[in-house]
């Protein structure tokens, strides 16, 4: 595998506020310099696809500082944290979303997340009846894992899930979050 973690790669901290003329020539700039990105959007109106596209690039991570209340001394010690740890490469999420008739939500479609840091978590919301949960399936796998020098794969299981009660705030952001990707569809057709 080409792109496995070398431990001499130098790590970049890119602090910006997006605002560059040709974004995909940077995110090109980024992926070909050997070198671990790690990016920090700056204020409410920095570019998000830029910040974002530079760490995949550059196998690094990403960050958000929108203003005085977000704490750049904590998402800097994150970065440095994830910085010293190489990520598992390959990333995919399957599951059976189809089969049990719930709502496709992974994006992409094909599941592919790309890099991954260990510890870090993964968040969607979605809503299933209790049938739908009980058969809902899903699994994590990595191509690459530079600890074992191999792939990993890992089921997840339903105890795993948390089930967010009717009327909780978590579950009324889910309800809304179902009704602005149903929205959305009909505003594609």
């Amino acid at each position: 595998m080409d792109d496995i973690i070398e431990p001499s790669r130098k790590k970049i901290f890119l602090l910006t506020d997006g605002e560059v003329s040709q974004p995909d020539q940077v995110i090109k700039l980024g992926k070909e310099s050997q070198s671990y990105i790690h990016t920090f959007g700056i204020g409410r109106d920095c570019s998000r696809y830029l910040v974002q596209e530079v760490a995949k690039a550059a196998r690094g991570s990403y960050s958000f500082v929108e203003d005085a209340n977000d704490n750049l001394k904590a998402k800097v010690i994150e970065a440095l944290r994830k910085a010293i740890n190489p990520s598992l490469q390959g990333c995919k999420f399957s599951n059976n979303f189809a089969k049990i008739g719930a709502p496709a939500v992974v994006t992409p479609e094909d599941g592919h997340i790309g890099e991954a840091f260990r510890h870090d978590s993964v968040q969607e919301l979605l809503i299933l009846s209790r049938k739908q949960f009980d058969d809902l399936q899903v699994n994590f796998h990595s191509d690459h894992d530079p600890v074992t020098k191999g792939p990993i794969d890992i089921p997840i299981t339903p105890d795993q899930f948390r089930i967010l009660e009717p009327g909780t705030s978590l579950s009324k952001v889910a309800v809304k979050k179902r009704a602005t990707e149903l929205y959305d569809q009909i505003d594609r057709t």
